[in-house]
């Protein structure tokens, strides 16, 4: 017998801290893996799956606040693992956290503006700090534009690798 995928979008292993309210207070939760319509939690409370909770978790600096249903559980000792679908994410926060989640899974890497932009934007603003390139969630990587000018095309290039490389550590 052959099962059909019901996920629509993109889903990342993770672990990360999070908050879920459960009108008793604030309970911690790990996030096992996630994605822009959902993810994977454990907690040690029994959920209640005929009512919404909420959710909220920090990834590369951005909170995310969510409600959600969890719609599958399963028990193991202590430890409730819950598949949960997100009920009202605003559609700004879907976006970065579909980054957040592609980078996660792979689907994405660091971007670096082309040369001659950069040199051109250093040269106007030298005292600013210019975007040279972004991480693989989307993060802008900025320098100031006398320190591009400085370091050149190979200096920059690396600088945008080491910071990007610093989003997975």
């Amino acid at each position: 017998m052959m099962t059909t995928e019901r996920r629509t979008s993109v889903r990342a292993p993770v672990s990360l801290l999070a908050g879920v309210e459960t009108g008793g207070g604030e309970e911690a939760v790990v996030v096992l893996d996630l994605s822009t319509s959902g993810a994977r939690i454990q907690m040690a409370a029994e959920p209640d799956p005929t009512r919404e909770y909420e959710i909220s978790f920090t990834v590369h600096e951005t909170r995310y606040e969510a409600r959600f249903r969890i719609v599958r559980c399963e028990v193991e000792g202590q430890t409730f693992t819950c598949g949960c679908s997100f009920v009202d994410m605003t559609p700004q926060h879907s976006e970065l956290l579909g980054r957040v989640v592609n980078a996660a899974a792979g689907l994405s890497t660091l971007v670096i503006r082309p040369w001659s932009e950069i040199v051109q934007d250093a040269y106007v603003r030298r005292a600013d700090q210019i975007v040279v390139g972004s991480t693989p969630a989307g993060q802008e990587i900025r320098l100031l534009g006398s320190d591009c000018l400085e370091i050149g095309e190979e200096g920059v290039e690396l600088f945008v690798r080491t910071v990007a490389s610093l989003e997975h550590a």
